[in-house]
């Protein structure tokens, strides 16, 4: 009885199941503990991946019943993209084990199984490499590396196929030189995408053992570009652009929570209530923020003028977003019940920027040395602004999620140049927006403006108690 038991056990586990996406279909099973994924190219629909998942499933608990549960990844992969005639022999190999008239002899890979570029490329921005080499490849967010080689690298024709059609043990250098050298590949995106390229066939050769060397010889990777300077908003540039009626309220508040806090914009547009605690003791509010580009979490102590401009912000809608799209003035109806789309960020600051009568030329122009101004660059005027107020490295990178000193160092001559001018902070935010300056004071905000030390602190609120972090 007991060893029925056990035996239904093993058959559950290595039931698995199907996945579809997009065009990619294929089987997933638990193995030793790790979730894994054998995609079916041939596949046409989800019922021809199912019934060869059945026939996956049959060789998976074979093998756990004979012990050889080690050889599952390589004769479930094998076996996922074989022919049917290639399929039987793999299937009376299982069973031959499991019955104890076998020993383990590799299969030899089949043509079709090797995956293509953009199939191997689309593991890796997937972050499926990452969920099944967990302790060598780190799982981040791939969103850019994801469009470069959407935009860069699959489409790209080289002797009558795509890139992303290419299998991968077929990708020589000639293809990589025809990729770099597109026209539509502007110079300051070279280095990245080769960089993507590197890391795949990397990838291919050190974890899944596809590919016995990479194509690429040391030194290939092109030389890094020497970065332009940023932009940065003048306090004083900053105060015009929130006291703007012209420009939507939602986007005034998003713009002096990130001028102020350094929070990336993709943190700023999926926060959510539940992620801001505004009723600390004191009177002070707390954000937290569940995932940084670092994959770490971040938690810090808001500026008192951003949490109460908060409290008065959110008593404005009932969204659990709280920056949602139903505050953008004539927005899509289909987008209701999100956040706001951070798309084209940087056009759309121009532009408000404009209206609020903003005309330093710099910030609209790009040059040989400097980039005009972008959506990122209100994480520089934080940075730029804190330096030049003495805040310490350490507590600017809790902020913006820095893991070096590098990127933040590369703001100290401006900061310098700021405090020669003795330019000051920004505006209080919830003075600086007129629309949360008419509104009534939270019951926080009147309860920390009653502290003596509040009273006792300097205008700008630069003081001992807001440096006990560092």
């Amino acid at each position: 009885m007991a060893s029925s038991h056990g035996g239904n056990d093993v058959g559950r586990r290595a039931e698995g199941g199907v996945f579809e996406r997009g065009e990619r279909r294929g089987a997933h099973f638990r193995i030793s503990g790790r979730k894994l994924e054998f995609p079916m190219s041939w596949a046409r629909n989800t019922a021809e991946a199912d019934a060869r998942r059945v026939i996956l499933a049959k060789i998976l608990a074979d093998l756990q019943v004979s012990g050889n549960e080690g050889l599952a990844e390589s004769m479930l992969r094998d076996a996922a993209a074989a022919s049917r005639e290639d399929l039987n022999k793999i299937v009376e190999l299982a069973q031959g084990l499991a019955s104890g008239i076998e020993k383990p002899v590799p299969i030899p890979r089949e043509k079709d199984s090797m995956p293509t570029v953009q199939e191997f490329g689309e593991r890796w921005t997937n972050n499926d490499l990452a969920r099944q080499y967990r302790q060598w490849v780190k799982a981040i967010d791939h969103t850019e590396n994801a469009r470069r080689m959407r935009v860069h690298v699959y489409p790209v024709v080289f002797k009558g196929r795509t890139v992303g059609e290419t299998p991968m043990d077929e990708f020589t250098l000639d293809h990589a030189e025809a990729v770099l050298s597109q026209p539509t590949l502007k110079d300051g995106s070279v280095r990245h995408v080769a960089q993507c390229l590197h890391r795949i066939f990397k990838l291919a050769v050190a974890r899944a053992r596809i590919l016995p060397q990479s194509p690429f010889p040391p030194g290939w990777l092109p030389p890094a570009n020497q970065p332009k300077d940023g932009e940065f908003l003048w306090p004083e540039e900053e105060a015009r652009l929130l006291a703007c009626a012209d420009v939507p309220l939602v986007w005034r508040v998003a713009y002096g929570v990130d001028a102020r806090e350094g929070i990336r914009l993709g943190n700023l547009r999926t926060l959510r209530r539940e992620h801001l605690h505004l009723s600390q003791p004191g009177g002070r509010g707390v954000i937290i923020v569940p995932k940084m580009k670092n994959g770490r979490r971040g938690h810090w102590r808001l500026g008192d003028d951003t949490a109460e401009a908060l409290r008065r912000w959110l008593r404005l809608h009932e969204s659990p977003w709280v920056f949602p799209t139903e505050q953008v003035p004539r927005h899509r109806r289909t987008r209701d019940g999100q956040p706001v789309e951070t798309k084209h960020a940087a056009e759309r600051l121009r532009a408000h920027l404009g209206k609020a009568g903003v005309t330093r030329q710099s910030l609209f122009e790009a040059n040989d040395n400097t980039m005009r101004l972008r959506g990122h660059d209100l994480r520089a005027t934080f940075v730029t602004l804190a330096l030049a107020r003495g805040r310490t490295r350490t507590w600017i990178k809790r902020r913006t999620g820095h893991c070096s000193d590098a990127m933040i160092d590369r703001y100290d001559h401006a900061a310098g140049t700021l405090r020669e001018l003795s330019m000051g902070w920004l505006k209080p935010l919830h003075e600086a927006i007129p629309e949360l300056a008419k509104l009534e004071p939270s019951a926080q905000w009147l309860e920390r403006q009653s502290s003596p030390k509040v009273r006792q602190a300097d205008p700008e609120g630069f003081d001992d108690e807001e440096n006990e972090d560092e």
